[in-house]
């Protein structure tokens, strides 16, 4: 809301919710001091509006005035003595700025109101222990679970508290005055959004594989940008499986003032869920005060495992130093039971270890540490920062044939046949006689019929498994539930097929398989040995493919380092990368018939291979909805047009061809251009979506840091007819070109035969990454390529020839 938009209408008589409202546009413009004189406003009108007491406490925490928050709080629990919100808020607020003696008292008036409140007593609880009064916190505890016993994440949190009377992060916390001052002798710069001046992680792993993750940092924000990126933090975690503990979330100004962040419970509770839903990942959110430019955020939280993960005892984890942010010190320290083998991977080389031995003797103690680390510098297209960064890998395994051994153990119990699981296998491949289209129906059959759960994560913390049967009966799951019904449906027919791991990404950045970890890998997809399509040695199968033909692969699994996992070991592959047109791309025929009122009508046969033919399955699934669907494709580059028929090959069958024949009427084919009428580009637009609008936009600067990363491989073939209407002549047509550089070529091929313009283009990408030494070559080849794409068929009238 404009501000003087803001001042006109509070001069008006207005109702409290209105008032609010503008109090709230006055805080988002940092005007705070109207933004509470809008609240009080509300409060005159209506004492009991609650909106207007939450707004008036919002801004004085803002300015740091505890007391001045306090005050409407204190009022509403006068006039509403049993409506204890407001007294969970005093509450949560003493205890964010560290007076815990009231918020102790505070928390003793709402239970004298609610005694057998279990949630009182967990706050309670929470507040003793930080007063350091462990015994009487774990008695609060253990009443509120006498009181309500399903509460798991307290229960495990005090079991927790009952083997670790001393919490391991205060042998390693590092003092924060230090990371502090260090801001002050490095100006602001106004190019970068945050400035990370301390960033710390300590790791302890039990023999269990049970993780407790502290971590501290100091950060300044340098810029606009900062303010909005740290206008909250958010901690991920997996529910059920991980609880979140805040220490400190502060606001630091530059005079030494502290803003705290009410932090709402100390220990974040996991929602519950049903015994058939998986670990689902969510976030622990802290809003921290406002802040300004300058301002140095302090945060210290800690992470702990309250379950052993299906994978046991395994430990894996990827530390990295460096990022889009400078760096002034970046340190992870990692305890591990004495005499655990633990094997590390650290890129570049340099970057030391220093161990040493806990002073109590149980725990092997290892630290990394990096300091004055300038950030990665961003640009479009670049590699991720796990390819580029300085990083550490940890796993407790050597090599893959251990990892792949000790995880087809974990697994190998769930490729159970039931026989309804074996007649569907049956029923599926009855009257099929070859290898290939027996695994075709059964990839099918997954891809489409076994509803895809993409809410659950690949990971350590995701993992659970069902067995095959379950898969079946339950018609949903997962990439690896997928991956594993696909398996067990060929085994049952004497097909042998492994699971993969693999990282699914658009963008294929260089997989350093180095170090067997889990974490390498958030998708997985079966291979069958053999003779697989086109010749290549083994068949991928990606059962989350919902519209992939079980030829093709999506193109985010094109080109990845996997690991095939069998029962004797790993065996170390390479994705096929698609070959444009033949496995990704639009083969497509245009015949245009223009009229003498510049209108036209355009006959279209497209084929379909890859993701383009995945997508078009998707787009027009639905028979009724398939004219509308490709007016809406064509809105842009041919506003105005009517489909007129529509034709496809059976779509929903996987195995056969994506073909498409339509008819569109264009009103406005033809477009001036000066004295000449220029033909519009009406391309299919779907390949713009594919890939990109232009070329070019993959070659924006002169230089580079980085290598630029494609797109998956992709073609483009279009064979085009134009037919003049009378009194339309050719003026120019578009040149021929021909263009190439190991990345890619180009072909555009124009000629006039009685009276009708024969058009040929064909471009075809088949690289997945520009090395930083190419790409001159290829910013010439991409500019070449957008320039020839430019050049139009040029018509001008007979009479203005003549």
């Amino acid at each position: 809301m404009r501000l003087g938009r803001l001042h006109a209408m509070a001069r008006r008589p207005l109702p409290p919710a209105a008032l609010v409202e503008l109090g709230r546009a006055a805080r988002a413009h940092l005007r705070l001091d109207e933004a509470s004189a809008f609240a009080r406003r509300a409060l005159e009108r209506d004492a009991l509006y609650r909106p207007a007491v939450s707004l008036l406490v919002r801004l004085a925490v803002a300015r740091g005035d505890l007391d001045a928050a306090l005050g409407p709080l204190d009022r509403w629990r006068q006039l509403q003595p049993f409506d204890l919100a407001a007294t969970q808020r005093r509450a949560e607020l003493l205890r964010a700025h560290g007076r815990l003696d009231r918020a102790l008292a505070t928390v003793a008036a709402a239970r004298r109101i609610r005694p057998d409140d279990p949630e009182w007593m967990e706050l309670e609880g929470h507040i003793l222990l930080e007063l350091g009064r462990a015994d009487e916190a774990i008695a609060r505890f253990e009443q509120a679970l006498r009181i309500d016993a399903q509460r798991p994440a307290l229960r495990r949190y005090l079991e927790l508290l009952r083997t670790e009377a001393r919490r391991f992060e205060d042998d390693w916390r590092l003092p924060l005055e230090p990371a502090l001052a260090a801001a002050d002798n490095i100006p602001l710069d106004p190019t970068v959004a945050v400035r990370v001046l301390l960033d710390h992680h300590v790791i302890r792993v039990g023999r269990d594989g049970r993780r407790s993750h502290f971590r501290q940092q100091v950060l300044r924000i340098e810029n606009d940008d900062g303010l909005q990126r740290l206008d909250r933090v958010a901690v991920p975690y997996a529910v059920g499986e991980q609880e979140v503990r805040f220490d400190k979330a502060w606001i630091v100004k530059p005079d030494g003032r502290r803003l705290r962040a009410p932090i709402r419970s100390q220990t974040h509770r996991a929602s519950r869920r049903s015994r058939d839903e998986e670990p689902r990942t969510s976030r622990f959110t802290v809003d921290l005060p406002p802040a300004e430019v300058g301002d140095r955020v302090v945060l210290e939280y800690r992470v702990d495992d309250t379950a052993t993960s299906f994978f046991g005892d395994y430990f894996g984890h990827r530390h990295t130093f460096d990022g889009p942010d400078p760096v002034l010190r970046s340190r992870l320290v990692l305890l591990t039971p004495r005499g655990r083998t633990i094997h590390t991977h650290v890129r570049p080389g340099s970057i030391r270890c220093q161990s040493s031995v806990s002073p109590d003797g149980k725990w092997d103690v290892r630290i990394w540490e990096q300091r004055d680390l300038a950030r990665i510098e961003p640009e479009p297209d670049m590699p991720p920062v796990r390819e580029i960064g300085r990083s550490v890998e940890i796993s407790t395994f050597r090599d893959w044939n251990d990892f792949a051994r000790w995880y087809w153990n974990l697994i190998r119990k769930q490729y159970v046949i039931s026989p309804e699981l074996h007649a569907k296998v049956q029923e599926l491949t009855r009257g099929l006689s070859s290898r290939e289209e027996r695994i075709a129906a059964i990839y099918a059959f997954v891809a489409q019929k076994i509803r895809y759960n993409d809410k659950w994560e690949f990971g350590v913390h995701g993992f659970k498994p069902y067995k095959a049967s379950s898969i079946f009966a339950r018609r949903f799951g997962d990439c690896k539930d997928k991956a594993l019904l696909i398996n067990t449906m060929l085994s049952d027919l004497g097909i042998p097929s492994y699971p993969v791991l693999i990282r699914a990404e658009r963008r294929r950045a260089h997989d350093d398989l180095a170090l067997p970890m889990v974490e390498h890998f958030n998708h997985c997809i079966a291979f069958v040995p053999g003779p697989g399509p086109h010749g290549q040695d083994g068949w991928f199968l990606d059962g989350t493919a919902q519209y992939h033909a079980p030829t093709s692969l999506p193109g985010m699994d094109a080109g990845a380092r996997v690991v095939v996992i069998g029962p004797e070991g790993a065996e170390l592959r390479r994705v096929p990368v698609p070959v444009p047109l033949r496995d990704n791309g639009l083969r497509e025929s245009r015949r245009l018939e223009l009229a003498p009122d510049r209108s036209a009508e355009m006959t279209v046969e497209l084929r379909a291979s890859g993701d383009a033919a995945a997508t078009l399955r998707e787009m027009l699934a639905q028979p009724g909805q398939r004219a509308e669907r490709l007016r809406r494709l064509y809105g842009e580059v041919a506003p105005g047009a009517e489909v007129l028929e529509v034709r496809t090959s059976p779509l929903s069958d996987l195995r056969q061809p994506v073909r498409i024949h339509y008819r569109l009427r264009i009103p406005h084919a033809l477009e001036p251009g000066g004295e000449d009428l220029v033909l519009k580009s009406l391309g299919n637009p779907l390949g713009r979506w594919l890939y990109a609008e232009r070329l070019g936009s993959f070659a924006t600067s002169r230089t580079r840091r980085h290598d630029v990363l494609l797109p998956p491989p992709f073609g483009v073939q279009e064979e085009i007819e134009v037919r003049l209407p009378p009194g339309l002549a050719v003026q120019t047509l578009p040149a021929d070109r021909t263009l190439h550089c190991p990345e890619g070529r180009y072909e555009r091929r124009s000629r006039l035969r009685d009276g009708v313009v024969h058009m040929q283009r064909r471009l075809e990408i088949g690289a997945q990454r520009v090395p930083t030494a190419d790409y001159p070559r290829w910013r010439r080849f991409a500019v070449d390529v957008d320039r020839a794409d430019a050049e139009r068929l040029r018509l001008q009238r007979e009479e203005t020839r003549d």
